[in-house]
């Protein structure tokens, strides 16, 4: 049983101290011209993995390519561009509808804000808990 308990304590310091190589990450597409797209990562990490593709206000999608080592995109400006989508080899999908304004939520206040609703959660069932045990 000691044996146990200390393995698992060596595995939780071991997995503990070395958490930084894991990074979690999301992809993300910008346009910071016309005829240019630029997909990257957070922390302004190229995705040169990534392959874009354009799409049309038909739905159609008129061209597709890899972005370069910069993780940039370039098509024909006369192009009639509704939608660019962005996948990699790591499973993300990223699509940017042109002329939409996306509102992020800030990290922080997402995780505050899930965190506040768990405890409002418990402090009901505690409170419906202190209740009935009162009655009995």
């Amino acid at each position: 049983m000691a044996k146990t308990t200390a393995a698992v304590i060596l595995l939780l310091f071991f997995f503990l101290l070395y958490s930084d190589s894991v990074y979690a990450h999301r992809m993300i597409i910008e346009t910071p011209e016309t005829g240019v797209i630029r997909v990257f990562y957070d922390g302004e990490i190229p995705a040169v993995r990534a392959a874009v593709q354009i799409w049309d206000s038909e739905d159609n999608m008129v061209l597709e390519g890899p972005v370069d080592n910069k993780g940039q995109f370039t098509y024909d400006e006369k192009l009639n561009v509704h939608k660019v989508v962005a996948l990699d080899d790591f499973g993300h999908r990223e699509v940017l509808i042109i002329g939409e304004v996306k509102r992020e939520i800030n990290r922080f206040q997402g995780a505050l804000t899930g965190v506040s609703i768990l405890l409002m959660i418990a402090l009901i069932f505690h409170r419906l808990n202190k209740k009935n045990s009162k009655k009995v």
